[in-house]
């Protein structure tokens, strides 16, 4: 059985929507959960767990579809009451939903931390300080080597990910910014670009050596080509990728357009002993 329920903190009336399977041999109100929110663990960490409370909202739900549908409902309508406070995603599925957010809810995200993080130790007693230090420093003391090294490990891969993720953020932002200003130019500005970049694509083809040449329609052919399946003169098998470029190499230039062009006929589909097959 499932159900939706309601933390709501005693001390400021914030609240958080959740959702939860109901643990055996237990009601939703014998359930001590309060939810997994980001944002208000860290508020239950500030205040204390025995600054909030939990209400039921709906139960004997049976489905996780349903279960999805209604706290996503609930969510809805508390925030349009300027409620649900600590929810941060629209409710759901779950996972990580930190990926769909938008900027703005981002933004609200960091600040809510900002808020419930940054007086947190600073309230704390000298005792408390240090017995927190204290104890941070004994636990990691009594690590094996091996959950040492895999604590290393793990806190790298940490820095690795969430840097590639901020190489990734940045480089859509510079793409999105980057199609803004080139489709809100006016249309003038806009051929102007295109006739540029025409102009430096012909140089840049006419700067290069016939060997040059054909060295980028080989790798573009491999990169980009239709892979086909050739007979030859001889009898071989051939397998290959970019039936022009082929033609090219085998026939010339002269030569390759007809030799495209008969290779790809419908009646034919040979050309000077070379069959290609269908």
């Amino acid at each position: 059985m499932y159900y939706i329920y309601r933390t709501v903190n005693l001390q400021n009336g914030h609240d958080y929507i959740g959702k939860r399977k109901c643990p055996l041999n237990k009601t939703p109100l014998e359930d001590n959960y309060l939810g997994s929110g980001k944002a208000l663990q860290l508020a239950i960490q500030k205040y204390g767990k025995e600054n909030f409370k939990k209400d039921i909202l709906a139960t004997d739900i049976e489905t996780v579809e349903d279960l999805n549908l209604l706290e996503r409902e609930y969510i809805s309508r508390f925030k349009e009451q300027g409620e649900a406070y600590y929810n941060i995603a629209s409710g759901g599925d779950g996972g990580n939903t930190f990926k769909y957010l938008s900027d703005s809810d981002m933004q609200r995200l960091r600040d809510l931390q900002r808020s419930l993080t940054s007086t947190r130790y600073e309230n704390m007693t000298e005792e408390q300080k240090k017995a927190r230090i204290d104890k941070m420093l004994a636990t990691k003391a009594s690590w094996s080597p091996e959950k040492r090294e895999a604590y290393i490990k793990s806190q790298s891969e940490k820095r690795k990910l969430a840097a590639s993720m901020k190489s990734e953020k940045d480089e859509l932002v510079r793409k999105q910014k980057f199609l803004e200003t080139w489709y809100t130019a006016p249309l003038d500005v806009q051929q102007q670009r295109k006739d540029n970049n025409r102009s430096a694509r012909l140089r840049y083809e006419a700067s290069l050596t016939e060997d040059q040449r054909r060295e980028r329609r080989h790798n573009l052919s491999n990169k980009l080509g239709k892979e086909y399946s050739l007979i030859s003169p001889k009898g071989e098998l051939l397998h290959i990728k970019g039936l022009q470029n082929f033609c090219r190499e085998t026939f010339g230039d002269a030569e390759a357009r007809l030799a495209v062009s008969r290779l790809k006929s419908c009646k034919a589909a040979e050309y000077k002993g070379y069959k290609l097959l269908k």
